[in-house]
């Protein structure tokens, strides 16, 4: 009978893994653009829906920072999908989570 640690890297398991792994960057990557606008970067800007017209302003920025958090908190729950860490988490309310 295969160990854990084992069943691990069973290849019916190892791409979901590394799906989880993806998406988490994935996700920083889209977080870490939130970041520099709403630190005053404009470089993109203009494919952000009233981006370049509304830059600069405090709601916007504020919009900014909040859609940045969660893009880091979707990647976090990427992992957390595919993390041993995710089980102390109940599995319905990470599935719930991902889903919506």
């Amino acid at each position: 009978m295969p160990s854990s640690r084992e069943a691990a890297f069973d290849r019916r398991t190892w791409s979901p893994v590394w799906a989880g792994y993806a998406a988490c960057a994935w996700m920083l990557v889209f977080a870490a653009m939130s970041f520099y606008w709403a630190l005053g970067g404009t470089a993109g800007l203009q494919t952000v829906s009233l981006g370049q017209e509304r830059a600069g302003e405090s709601w916007f920025t504020l919009v900014l920072w909040l859609t940045g958090l969660l893009k880091v908190i979707g990647g976090l729950l990427a992992l957390a999908l595919v993390r041993p860490w995710g089980q102390r988490v109940p599995r319905m309310l990470l599935l719930t989570a991902a889903w919506g």
